[in-house]
C-alpha cells in the first residue's frame, strides 16, 4: 500500500510538472489576425483554423509611415493601423504576432533538474543574470529540452529566449489602440523545425527572405541556437553561410557536444535561389527545399508551432511559476484524491470479499454440473477413440516395410519394375505385388532368394517367369507377391520356435 501511494503521488507530481512547463498559449477557434511585425512594416493575415488547417483570408502589407512609428507614438500608430485594415477589408480581430528576431536573444542554459516551480524560478534567475539586464527590462520564455545522456546527472538543458520589454509594449499598445487584443507573440524563425514534425538528430533550418537570412540549429525538433545575417544571394556568399553554421555549432558545443548536421532545409521566398548557389559546394549534407517557400514562411511557422504545441515561445503568456495559493489548493485536492484512492479498498473490501465468495460457490456448483455432463458426453468419444486405436494398430506401416523390401531389388541394369501394388482389405492379410522385367531368369531367382532370406514376416508367392520376346535385353517377365503374416501368425511362429529351443 505504501508503494501504491508513492506511485500515485509521483503520477500527480509528474502531471503537474509537465503541465507547468508547457506553454499556456493556444490558438483561437474563431478567426484571428496573424501579424508579422517589423520596425519598418507589418504584414497582416486574416486566418481561420478549420480542421487543423489554416485558411488565409485577406492579406495586407503595410509599411509604417515615417511620421507615425510605434516606437515614437504607439497610439497614433494604432489608429493608423485600424484605418489601413478597414481600407483593405480586414476586420479587427485578436492578434497572434511574430516579433522582430533581431531584437531578441537566445541563450542555452544548464540548470538543476527539479520540480516545475523550482525550475522556473531558477531559469528566470539565470536569464536575468546572463542577460545583464535590470528586472523588468526584458520579457522571456523558455523551452526545457529532453534529458540528455551527454549531461551530468541531475542537469537539464534549457533554451531561454528574451525580448526587450519595450518592444513587447510597443506591439501591445499599438494593437490596443487599433482595437485588437494580443493573444501570443514569439519568433517565427525558431518555429521552423516544427514544420517537419518530431524529427530526430541535428538540423539546420535557413529562412531566406529578401533582406535577411536566419540560420536555426535544432536538436530532436527543438531549436537550440540561431544566427542571422544580411541576405546576399550569389556564389561568393556560400562561404559566409558555411561559416555561420560553424559559428552556431561552436556556440552550443559545450552544452550539447559537437554533433554532426543531419539535414539542411531552406525556407522562404528566396529558398530556391539559395539552394541553387550552395548545392555545388555542400556535398556532405545536400540542402533540401522546405515545403513553405512564400514570404509568410516565418508567420506560418509560428502558427504551426502554436497549433502543434511544439517548441512554443510566447512572450505574451510566458511560462511562470504557479501561484502559491492555487498550488496549495491543487495539492490539497491531489492529497484528497490520493487518500480516497488508498482508503476506498478498505471501505468496500468486506462487501467485495463476501460477494466474491458467493460467486465462487456458484461457479463451483456450475463447474461440478458441467463436469458431470462432460463425463456423460465423453463415453461415446472414448469408445470411438478405442476403435480408432485398434484400427491404427492393425494397419500396415507401408513406409517401414517398403524400406526393407526395395533395397533387395536387383540393380536397374539387371531388372526393373513396371508395377508395384500395395493392398490391405478387411479380413485379408496385407500384400505387396511386384511385376517387372529381368535380364535373365537367374536375376529373378536371386531376387526370390533375397526376399525369402531377408523378409521374415512375409510369405513369398511367385507368379512364375515368362519369356519376353519384345525385349532382347530384358527377356524374362516375372511377377511375385509378398503376403504379410498377421500378428497372430507371427506370435504362433515365435511361440513354436521358443518351445522347440527349450526341447
Amino acid at each position: 500500500m505504501k508503494a501504491f501511494s508513492h506511485r500515485m503521488f509521483e503520477k500527480f507530481r509528474s502531471r503537474s510538472t509537465s503541465r507547468n512547463l508547457e506553454s499556456p498559449a493556444t490558438l483561437p477557434k474563431s478567426p484571428f489576425l496573424a501579424v508579422d511585425w517589423s520596425e519598418t512594416c507589418i504584414t497582416v493575415l486574416q486566418v481561420q483554423l478549420v480542421k487543423n488547417e489554416f485558411q488565409i483570408g485577406g492579406r495586407a502589407f503595410l509599411p509604417w509611415p515615417q511620421e507615425i512609428l510605434p516606437s515614437s507614438d504607439a497610439s497614433a500608430a494604432g489608429n493608423w493601423l485600424k484605418g489601413e485594415l478597414q481600407k483593405n477589408g480586414i476586420p479587427v480581430l485578436p492578434v497572434v504576432a511574430c516579433a522582430p528576431r533581431p531584437r531578441g536573444m537566445l541563450k542555452l542554459l544548464q540548470i538543476p533538474d527539479a520540480d516545475s516551480a523550482s525550475m522556473i524560478k531558477v531559469i528566470h534567475h539565470q536569464i536575468e543574470f546572463r542577460a545583464g539586464a535590470q528586472p523588468g527590462e526584458v520579457v522571456s520564455d523558455f523551452l526545457v529540452l529532453p534529458k540528455s545522456e551527454e549531461l551530468s546527472e541531475g542537469l537539464r538543458n534549457v533554451v531561454a529566449v528574451l525580448l526587450p520589454t519595450k518592444v513587447l509594449q510597443q506591439i501591445r499598445e499599438t494593437l490596443t489602440a487599433a482595437g485588437a487584443e494580443l493573444l501570443s507573440c514569439g519568433f517565427g524563425e525558431l518555429a521552423l523545425p516544427t514544420f517537419s514534425g518530431d524529427s530526430a538528430g541535428c538540423r539546420i533550418d535557413v529562412l531566406c527572405n529578401h533582406a535577411k537570412m536566419e540560420f536555426v540549429l535544432s536538436c530532436d525538433g527543438d531549436p537550440v541556437a540561431s544566427l542571422g545575417q544580411q541576405a546576399i544571394y550569389d556564389a561568393s556568399s556560400v562561404t559566409s553561410w558555411l561559416a555561420c553554421i560553424e559559428r552556431i555549432q561552436l556556440a552550443v558545443a559545450q552544452q550539447l557536444g559537437r554533433r554532426s548536421i543531419d539535414q539542411i532545409l531552406f525556407w522562404g521566398p528566396m529558398a530556391e535561389e539559395a539552394i541553387r548557389f550552395c548545392r555545388p559546394h555542400w556535398k556532405a549534407v545536400p540542402p533540401s527545399l522546405g515545403k513553405v517557400t512564400d514570404v509568410d514562411a516565418r508567420m506560418l511557422a509560428y502558427l504551426n508551432s502554436l497549433l502543434r504545441k511544439r517548441a512554443v515561445i510566447d512572450f505574451a503568456q510566458p511560462r511562470r511559476a504557479p501561484d502559491p495559493r492555487k498550488e496549495q489548493r491543487r495539492r490539497l485536492r491531489q492529497a484528497g484524491l490520493v487518500a480516497g484512492a488508498i482508503c476506498l479498498p478498505f471501505v468496500i473490501g468486506t462487501l467485495q470479499e463476501r460477494s466474491r465468495l458467493d460467486r465462487e460457490v456458484s461457479k463451483l456448483r456450475l463447474l461440478e454440473k458441467e463436469l458431470q455432463q462432460f463425463i456423460e458426453r465423453g463415453q461415446p468419444i472414448l469408445s470411438q477413440a478405442a476403435f480408432v486405436d485398434r484400427f491404427r494398430s492393425e494397419r500396415m506401416d507401408w513406409g517401414n516395410e517398403l524400406t526393407n523390401i526395395l533395397p533387395l531389388l536387383p540393380e536397374s541394369d539387371r531388372a526393373y519394375l513396371n508395377q508395384l501394388t500395395l493392398s490391405q482389405r478387411e479380413g485379408t492379410p496385407a500384400a505387396v505385388s511386384l511385376s517387372g522385367l529381368a535380364h535373365s531368369a537367374e536375376d529373378v531367382s536371386r531376387l526370390n532368394r533375397n526376399l525369402l532370406d531377408q523378409v521374415k514376416n512375409c510369405e513369398l508367392r511367385s507368379g512364375g517367369i515368362e519369356p519376353n520376346v519384345m525385349d532382347r535385353e530384358f527377356n524374362s517377365r516375372f511377377s511375385l507377391e509378398l503376403r504379410f503374416k498377421s500378428k497372430e501368425e507371427l506370435d504362433a511362429a515365435a511361440s513354436g520356435s521358443s518351445r522347440g529351443g527349450a526341447t
